[in-house]
């Protein structure tokens, strides 16, 4: 997303053209299929999510003309978003500035012209805000000012007259819905109950009290434990974090595989050893695909991890064993590691 905006500004111009040109074809891809699409607006919609729950740490998130609901960088993300999905077919919208952007994406019929020329009007309106804050402050700041009087007096600088401060607030307002409508228009989730819980535990620092009873559900009796090894499993730990889309990946399977710990003799045990063969595995992007589409190795792999610890330290100590589980012991030459695993398995579920 960020490569949207690549540009040449300084040193070597043709070495900054060559690069632009060489990253063209993974920014803008030929072909895009539906699931490629949702993973695209997954990941900037949630990335967008998190920067609202950070901000709303320092005050009236509202407030924040950058970064908050309805602001430019909602503006910047409908924009990009747009130039992910139609710039492999539509030339034009691969403008690396915002306003040359919208002008395209109206142009070729991807944004009705009105809405294309509403959301300019209002970019151009929140950076006008964002200026003249800066130019007051002499710094980089991004939040209109909270108190009355501060905002009556950046009003008059805008050059509101009369009650000023009312109607630059009723400006203001209009144009974050105006923005805020059409991000809310593209990055709108179908989201399930199931998924609306999980984003919301993973957002939390710490188990809140609707997520305990949503843990002990599966039969996680450990809420702090089982929701820290949660938030790793889809985002990693403080020494190594994922990105967006493999979080997303995570929360589409994860109402499947909670259901499928829950049914293992100790989920708890089940939870832990599965976060420590995926730490010791790695590739968690080509891991979480499979465990997602396919079930029944996912319910493999849940039932191994959660019949015994001894099941578990096989997985972790030869992760390749994995690919033997998936594709069959002919696949790797860690067939010993499944037999074991298998037969350990089978004498642990006799009586």
């Amino acid at each position: 997303q960020a490569l949207v905006k690549a540009r040449h500004v300084a040193g070597d111009a043709a070495l900054g053209t060559a690069f632009v040109r060489m990253v063209r074809p993974f920014v803008y891809r030929a072909t895009l299929d539906g699931r490629q699409v949702e993973e695209t607006l997954d990941e900037i919609r949630w990335t967008k999510a998190s920067i609202e729950k950070r901000i709303a740490r320092d005050g009236d998130p509202l407030l924040h003309i950058k970064l908050g609901p309805g602001g430019i960088r909602d503006s910047e993300f409908v924009v990009q978003a747009l130039q992910l999905l139609h710039g492999p077919r539509v030339a034009t919208a691969r403008a690396a500035g915002t306003v040359a952007a919208l002008d395209a994406l109206g142009a070729a019929g991807v944004l009705p012209v009105a809405e294309a020329e509403e959301l300019k009007d209002a970019y151009r309106y929140m950076r006008r805000v964002e200026n003249t804050v800066q130019l007051v402050a002499d710094r980089q700041v991004y939040h209109a000012p909270a108190d009355p009087a501060e905002w009556e007096r950046l009003a008059l600088r805008l050059g509101y007259g009369g009650d000023a401060g009312a109607h630059f607030r009723k400006e203001f307002e209009a144009r974050q819905r105006t923005i805020r409508s059409s991000f809310d228009a593209l990055f709108a989730a179908d989201e399930s109950a199931f998924g609306w819980r999980m984003n919301t535990l993973l957002a939390e620092e710490r188990p809140s009290d609707e997520s305990t009873p949503f843990l002990a559900g599966y039969g996680l009796a450990d809420a702090p434990a089982a929701h820290r090894l949660i938030r790793e499993l889809a985002s990693g730990s403080e020494r190594v974090r994922f990105t967006p889309r493999v979080r997303q990946m995570f929360v589409r399977f994860a109402e499947g595989l909670l259901d499928q710990i829950a049914a293992t003799p100790d989920p708890m045990l089940a939870l832990v050893q599965l976060e420590r063969f995926l730490s010791a595995s790695g590739a968690r992007a080509q891991i979480y695909p499979v465990l997602r589409e396919e079930p029944g190795v996912r319910q493999l792999v849940v039932r191994i991890l959660g019949t015994s610890r001894f099941l578990g330290d096989i997985l972790a100590r030869d992760p390749l064993a994995y690919e033997a589980l998936v594709y069959g012991p002919g696949f790797t030459q860690r067939a010993g590691s499944v037999e074991e695993c298998l037969t350990a398995l089978g004498e642990a579920s006799e009586p």
